[in-house]
């Protein structure tokens, strides 16, 4: 990434690991945010805007417990 380059993730947690899900099962990866941060912080990332919960991936009865991060450079500066 460039410094002032900005990337838009979104996840599900593993919040949302035993909860309904509207589709099939198929395989699932759920992510833990705390070690996501530490990743990001790992290679030089700095995450300038982060939310976790309900209400912002609904489809039929699912409601996923997903995590949004805002992410940018802090490489030079």
């Amino acid at each position: 990434m460039s410094p002032q380059d900005l990337l838009f993730i979104e996840y599900r947690t593993e919040d949302d690991a035993d909860r309904t899900k509207a589709t099939s099962a198929h395989y699932r990866n759920f992510l833990n945010a705390s070690k996501v941060e530490a990743v990001l912080k790992a290679n030089g990332l700095k995450t300038s805007y982060l939310v976790q919960g309900l209400g912002f991936a609904k489809w039929k009865v699912d409601d996923a417990f997903v995590a949004r991060h805002i992410i940018g450079s802090i490489k030079n500066g």
